[in-house]
């Protein structure tokens, strides 16, 4: 093999093994790392609303943080309110708003 295919192949192992190690141990940008409440979920640790972006982060068991854009204050409120949070959430929020994986936190069960 030349010494440029060999180099080649090296850079392409070295691209996935970053790509790996970000997908695997990634953690929030200090400014997305909100202060976050706990909730009783069978799949979310805990959520956190930005009232000025209208938008609410979730932290999943896994540790990956979604972001659901455009939730209005009220139905946040309703969320954090209401007795089933797993209900409301996956009736009235997850997909109904545009919902971006923005990061992730040191997972909570070892994913």
């Amino acid at each position: 093999m030349s010494e440029k295919r060999a180099t080649i192949r090296r850079s392409n192992l070295l691209g996935m093994l970053i790509s790996a190690y970000q997908d695997a141990f990634l953690t929030m940008p200090a400014d997305q790392n909100r202060e976050r409440t706990e909730v009783q979920s069978r799949s979310i640790v805990s959520v956190a609303y930005l009232h000025a972006s209208k938008s609410l982060q979730i932290e999943y068991l896994s540790g990956w943080i979604y972001e659901a854009r455009n939730v209005p204050a009220a139905l946040y409120a309703q969320l954090m309110q209401d007795d089933d949070f797993d209900r409301v959430f996956y009736t009235q929020i997850q997909n109904k708003f545009p919902m971006d994986r923005i990061g992730r936190l040191w997972p909570v069960c070892g994913w």
